[in-house]
């Protein structure tokens, strides 16, 4: 039997395929409807917005230090315009959902790949597909957004299930993938992503060919040269079909240094990999590896489950899966963002092996249920499983941005002025500045910032000598920081110091004048917005500071903040800050 041959009916009671999907896409959906706290959302948005408006740009448009560079459009342009049209068509508190529907479209893509080998599905099918989905779902809460990846998983689970249907003689969706790779190209420069298993297929089922004809006698998973020819012309013509971008930056190429950056095999800067590739795979915490730490995850878990479900087949080998999970496998410990791609590609693999480690068990044994019994065990499991992807406290259900995660306060002040001068900006709050049209940021979330201003970019004002000399470069206007945290020791210490001044900026030569919970935003003293820098400073608030420091003036403190909770009612750091005043005022009564 070869691995082309139709799949046998399987024994059990059927599921109605339909309501099984319908239920795993709500599932899905409620599962990774989240509030919003990604940066880069925002600048997809505002790019989209962008090109709507005035068509595909060719030079960097927002920020300042880069303006004029012939680096655009981006490889995911077309993902950028997408995203943007969802919310010009629904407005922007409908964003939360463009990823939990995309979302949900994924799920139902896993379901039908995980039961293709039963037709129709029976419950035991069902039950094989739960923990793995399951746990793919788990994986997905981490990386949720608004982004033009969230398409491109999308993509790679239909290519997936593309492969699956090639193996069952029904090669339409496969040959469908070079069209596909054409808009994957210009929706996300991860086309590689999906290539890479179609290639997989093609050298393993020639590796099982040559192996059956060594040995003279037939491996029951080798494939027929039929689909071997089929998977590697489409693995071609898909190689092709990415190239077709009008980017100044080659897609394919740049996806393939991105990922050997993430994974330290390659140097990540220079003429290899750019100033920008080499600041987000340093500085962004999703490009790090998790480590060990992976084995404390959803992916670990479905890592875990994956060579579980290998090892209960090992009697019927399928070398094409084994390969695809492990190469996958690999990509989490290297940068925890490919978490996912892992998942998509495992679920269906570890669903399928399962479900027929369920099928050969006996209906019963010694008069128990036992395959009934393995079936509602896996279930369960699937529904224990749940925490897993509830670790992050941000993570949670709503549809608006996550309190905090945003310099809301900062930018409607930028907005009001309004503002045309130079800002230094946290990296990833250049986004956030993009989409509002508050400032043309100092950087963004992509990590692009003149050669040799990386690590003074990345550091800001907590390195005062680097920071020195880029504002004596920029002679910057304002200042707009995430508020920064700091160890409990590192309070102590500063605490015990009996300073009161502002840790974060000399406020001698910056003056604070709007915060929230997302952000500080200072203006220069001495310069083009002195008057307002003047008229609207917080003189004795530090919100940057611990509460245990001392208060120069408790009266003008406890003013000021109330002032703060007049500004953004929604402020918990203002809150608080205020009601530890208050009772410090009562004590001292």
């Amino acid at each position: 039997m070869t691995a082309s041959a139709p799949p046998a009916r399987a024994p059990g009671r059927p599921v109605p395929l339909p309501l099984l999907a319908a239920a795993a896409a709500l599932a899905a959906l409620a599962a990774t409807l989240v509030e919003i706290d990604d940066p880069d959302t925002f600048h997809h948005l505002a790019l989209g917005r962008e090109i709507a408006l005035h068509g595909l740009p060719t030079a960097e448009p927002f920020l300042y230090p880069l303006r004029g560079a012939a680096t655009m459009p981006p490889p995911s342009w077309l993902g950028s315009l997408g995203i943007y049209g969802f919310v010009a068509l629904l407005g922007e508190r409908a964003l939360a959902f463009f990823p939990a529907l995309v979302a949900a479209a994924i799920v139902v893509v896993l379901l039908l790949d995980a039961l293709q080998r039963t037709r129709p599905p029976t419950w035991a099918a069902a039950a094989g597909a739960a923990l793995p989905i399951a746990l793919a779902v788990e994986t997905m809460r981490y990386r949720v957004a608004a982004r033009p990846e969230m398409l491109a998983v999308l993509f790679l689970a239909l290519t997936m299930w593309g492969l699956r249907r090639l193996e069952e003689g029904r090669p339409r969706l496969l040959l469908a993938f070079p069209a596909l790779a054409l808009l994957w190209g210009n929706v996300h420069p991860s086309t590689l992503a999906g290539i890479v298993p179609i290639a997989v297929f093609a050298a393993c089922g020639a590796a099982a060919i040559l192996a059956s004809r060594a040995l003279r006698r037939p491996l029951p998973f080798a494939p027929p040269p039929r689909q071997v020819a089929i998977a590697a012309a489409v693995a071609a013509a898909g190689l092709a079909a990415s190239f077709a971008n009008p980017s100044p930056s080659n897609p394919v190429l740049e996806a393939a240094r991105f990922a050997l950056s993430a994974l330290r095999l390659g140097e990540g800067g220079g003429a290899g990999g750019g100033v920008a590739l080499e600041s987000v795979t340093r500085f962004v915490d999703e490009m790090q590896g998790a480590g060990w730490l992976v084995w404390t995850s959803p992916a670990g878990a479905l890592i875990a489950l994956a060579a579980l479900s290998f090892a209960l087949r090992w009697r019927a080998p399928r070398p094409r899966e084994l390969v695809t999970a492990a190469l996958f496998a690999w990509l989490p410990f290297g940068a925890v963002r490919f978490a996912l791609l892992f998942a998509v590609v495992a679920a269906p693999i570890a669903a399928r092996n399962l479900a027929d480690a369920l099928q050969e068990l006996p209906e019963r044994a010694r008069g128990l249920p036992l395959r009934a019994t393995a079936a509602a065990a896996l279930a369960a499991l699937a529904v224990a499983s749940a925490p897993l992807g509830m670790q992050a406290p941000h993570i949670r259900f709503g549809t608006g941005l996550v309190p905090g995660a945003f310099p809301v306060r900062g930018a409607d002040y930028l907005a009001a002025i309004p503002f045309d001068g130079r800002v230094f900006n946290t990296f990833h709050l250049g986004g956030y500045l993009e989409w509002r049209r508050a400032a043309y940021p100092y950087q963004d979330g992509r990590g692009g910032v003149p050669p040799g201003e990386a690590d003074a970019a990345f550091m800001g004002p907590a390195n005062p000598v680097t920071f020195a000399a880029l504002d004596a470069k920029y002679r910057f206007d304002a200042v707009l920081l995430t508020v920064p945290t700091m160890s409990p020791g590192f309070a102590q210490a500063l605490a015990a110091s009996g300073r009161t001044d502002d840790w974060v900026l000399d406020r001698r030569m910056w003056s604070l004048v709007a915060f929230d919970d997302g952000g500080l935003l200072y203006l220069r003293r001495g310069g083009r917005y002195a008057a307002l820098a003047a008229r609207d400073e917080y003189r004795v608030a530090v919100p940057a500071s611990p509460s245990a420091l001392p208060v120069s003036d408790l009266r003008g403190a406890i003013a000021e903040y109330r002032r703060s909770l007049a500004e953004v009612p929604t402020c918990l750091r203002c809150r608080r800050a205020l009601a530890e005043l208050l009772q410090s005022s009562e004590g001292a009564r």
